[in-house]
């Protein structure tokens, strides 16, 4: 017996699941075994990583939303928290964001090089959510004034 299925992709909002043409709309025990392990062949990351559920991509997805244009500091630089290099505008930065349970936003706790930046979250604390991002730096200007923002943000982990 042959079971029809069909897998959508999107980038954006994960992996959607139409599985079509199963006895009077549901599901035979044997033929969700065989639907699930087709699935999750599909689904299998080619390094070996989990991949994210659709939960957690639109959680990504909506981080990055939040983090793009993001201010960081005033003037045109922002030093790199482990070495001191002054980084500028165009420069790709790892950036480090967390927010208390209790607080409504998010606060950039720091700024690296693409040298010093961390490739996890090791620094986590109870009551806090963690956001490791990567980003280009931009420069904002209203008047006489300038600022640092994020360009672009990609959420790279999350504790």
């Amino acid at each position: 017996m042959a079971i029809d299925f069909t897998l959508e992709r999107s980038e954006r909002v994960g992996t959607v699941i139409d599985v079509g043409g199963i006895h009077d709309g549901g599901v035979f025990p044997q033929q969700e075994a065989l639907v699930r392990r087709a699935v999750d062949d599909v689904l299998e990351s080619p390094n070996d990583q989990p991949q994210l559920t659709a939960t957690e991509t639109h959680h990504h997805c909506l981080l990055e939303q939040q983090f793009d244009g993001a201010r960081i500091a005033a003037g045109e630089t922002i030093p790199c928290r482990d070495c001191g290099d002054h980084l500028h505008e165009g420069r790709p930065i790892s950036a480090r964001a967390c927010r208390y349970s209790d607080e409504p936003v998010y606060t950039i706790a720091a700024i690296y090089c693409a040298d010093c930046a961390p490739t996890d979250l090791t620094e986590t604390a109870p009551g806090r959510v963690d956001v490791l991002l990567e980003a280009d730096l931009g420069l904002a200007m209203a008047g006489q004034t300038h600022w640092t923002i994020l360009v672009d943000p990609t959420v790279v982990a999350t504790a």
